[in-house]
């Protein structure tokens, strides 16, 4: 699976940038139903994304578009 596939339902959805950085980082997708069978170790690794995503992107003013070429541009 190709990292588009991922991020475009995500961003169609409307998903915050932040939450589809840190899915493309940790490989899940954090919620409040899901995140009480996650390990501390887990949990922590999408903290630490999600901390990257702020200090990297302060403003967090995405065009959408823009997000998803910046993600791909990544390579996670």
């Amino acid at each position: 699976m190709e990292p588009e596939d991922v991020i475009r339902p995500l961003i169609r959805a409307g998903v915050k940038p932040k939450l589809i950085w840190a899915a493309c980082r940790t490989g899940r997708l954090v919620t409040e139903e899901n995140k009480k069978s996650l390990t501390e170790e887990d949990l922590a690794e999408w903290q630490a994304a999600l901390d990257e995503y702020e200090k990297k992107y302060p403003n967090d003013d995405w065009d959408m578009k823009d997000l998803g070429a910046a993600i791909i541009r990544e390579k996670f």
